[in-house]
């Protein structure tokens, strides 16, 4: 009796091992990704603007009443609402609608309330300030007008830049994930410094091969850490190439 009860605990042990040692499907990288800002019941609040460009006048000129301007040309507003298209087609896949916004119309309250995901940098004037604090921020230098992705442990890297007015060959861009820090509430942050690199950091967010890649290098537990991307991508005849990850801060 004691060597077939002996039998049966050892056999139970084999099979919680065997279990044990069974590879249980792993979650697609997109959706460990996005996972904290689609875990509500809520739509989706998507914060963007329609403003493109900087103002070019110098320091010591009068400041009007933005500090950037409008550009009515409509192939800029196509591309926006094709952008804005994208991003909503990819939440409603993941079972989200979206509640759009423009940032000049939103203030804290309505931050405080839910998750969000700030579109655009120099084009909305609450990512600037959100990722201020982070390793890696914008900065817009004026004369002339270069618009960068700053690093804090490395302040002599410039190279991250897109000056205004050039013949661009390459286009930046930041990805972050974190709460922001005035509202307690997660966000998404998806930021080019130029047009052509927003759309290719829009593009990493919504495909998941571009976040399996990035899922192969970035250390364990990355899905329950904050995390800030810098991504590139190369121009060519105008239009932006694959992003690539060149650098990452998680914490």
């Amino acid at each position: 009796m004691i060597w077939l009860l002996v039998i049966v605990i050892v056999a139970l042990l084999a099979a919680v091992g065997l279990l044990a040692a069974i590879e249980l499907p792993r979650k697609p990288a997109i959706k460990l990704f996005w996972a904290p800002v689609l875990q509500g019941p809520d739509p989706v609040l998507v914060i963007a603007d329609t403003w493109v460009g900087t103002d070019e006048r110098p320091n010591n000129a009068s400041p009007g009443p933005d500090s950037v301007r409008e550009m009515m040309d409509p192939n800029v507003f196509l591309r926006v609402s094709e952008q804005s298209s994208k991003l909503a087609a990819f939440l409603g896949s993941q079972g989200k609608h979206v509640d759009n916004e423009l940032a000049r119309n939103v203030g804290l309250s309505k931050l405080r309330n839910r998750p969000f995901i700030l579109r655009g940098a120099f084009n909305n004037q609450w990512t600037p300030r959100a990722v201020e604090p982070f390793r890696f921020y914008f900065q817009l230098d004026r004369n002339p007008v270069i618009r960068r992705i700053l690093d804090r442990q490395n302040p002599d890297r410039r190279n991250w830049a897109s000056p205004m007015g050039s013949a661009l060959t390459e286009d930046y861009a930041l990805i972050a994930r974190a709460p922001e820090t005035k509202t307690g509430q997660m966000m998404v942050v998806i930021a080019g410094l130029g047009e052509k690199g927003s759309a290719a950091a829009l593009e990493f967010v919504t495909n998941p091969k571009y976040f399996e890649r990035f899922a192969a290098g970035a250390p364990a537990g990355w899905d329950r850490r904050n995390i800030e991307l810098v991504i590139k991508t190369d121009l060519v005849n105008d239009d932006w190439g694959e992003p690539h990850v060149v650098a990452m801060h998680f914490w």
